[in-house]
């Protein structure tokens, strides 16, 4: 199994597309991190030509809201409690669809059933090696943020003791929730076999599923009750929670039931499935 890790997490790190989507990351979090500089300097105000498409307006804080000095801490960890469910769940399932798929196209998969190697093994090995470099690109955005917002800022004044715990909570609940993603991501990933399709019934499933849901959440109490469940609505939540011990019960025991139940799904249909 750890040999199976190994190659797993080497193939991985030599994906295009992994370093591609770090890359969109970054260049991303330079321009928002830049983007709150100039407002802190009055660069965009002085820029009125461009005042309408840049919208100051929404950039500005709340006059009721205490004054919150920039900087990389700061940053950080408004990013890392702002998650993006959108932009994450669609990171999460262009990695796999282009990771995943490619292995049954080279013939991979075959050749590891031939060696020996069980596939439950080769399931298991897979999901925690994608589970892994999705937790590191979920973080990846904050961690850009955090280190940009240094450069521009400085890195400020460390934060108290209680925030930081909290940050731990909400950064160990966002592993859970991302590995919960993967595992239905890479049910309809060997489902599919090919990168289009399997990025098509991924992503689709999210947005069936999560924009669907809520969707009809407002039309029937039946959804409601669904929606109100489901790791995708769930995911948005946790960092305005208080994580208090009701909470937090709900928070873990969503996405661990749904993590197993995919992973059984999943392994169930790979034993299954024709891979000549």
């Amino acid at each position: 199994m750890s040999n199976l890790l190994r190659v797993e997490f080497y193939k991985l790190i030599r994906t295009k597309v992994l370093w591609i989507l770090l890359i969109i990351s970054a260049l991303f979090s330079f321009m928002l991190v830049s983007l709150f500089y100039m407002e802190e300097q009055g660069t965009l105000e002085k820029i009125e030509e461009f005042s309408d498409n840049i919208t100051v307006e929404k950039m500005e804080t709340d006059p009721n809201e205490e004054d919150i000095p920039h900087s990389g801490v700061n940053i950080f960890m408004v990013s890392a409690l702002s998650g993006d469910v959108f932009i994450n769940i669609l990171f999460i399932c262009i990695i796999g669809a282009f990771f995943i798929t490619n292995e049954y196209s080279s013939g991979t998969i075959k050749n590891l059933v031939s060696a020996g190697y069980s596939r439950n093994q080769i399931y298991i090995s897979k999901l925690i090696v994608y589970s892994m470099i999705s937790i590191v690109l979920t973080l990846s955005f904050a961690i850009f943020m955090g280190l940009f917002g240094t450069m521009y800022f400085g890195f400020g004044e460390f934060p108290p003791t209680e925030d930081v715990m909290r940050l731990v909570k909400v950064l160990l609940l966002l592993c859970l929730y991302v590995t919960s993603f993967v595992s239905i991501a890479m049910l309809f990933v060997i489902i599919a076999r090919g990168t289009g399709m399997a990025l098509l019934l991924s992503f689709g499933f999210y947005l069936i599923i999560g924009s669907g849901l809520k969707f009809l959440s407002f039309q029937f109490t039946l959804f409601e009750k669904i929606s109100k469940y489901s790791v995708y609505s769930l995911y948005p939540l946790i960092g305005e929670s208080d994580l208090g011990s009701k909470d937090l019960f709900q928070f873990i025991n969503v996405p661990f039931i749904t993590i197993l139940i995919f992973i059984f799904i999943g392994i169930s249909y790979f034993k299954k499935q024709d891979i000549t």
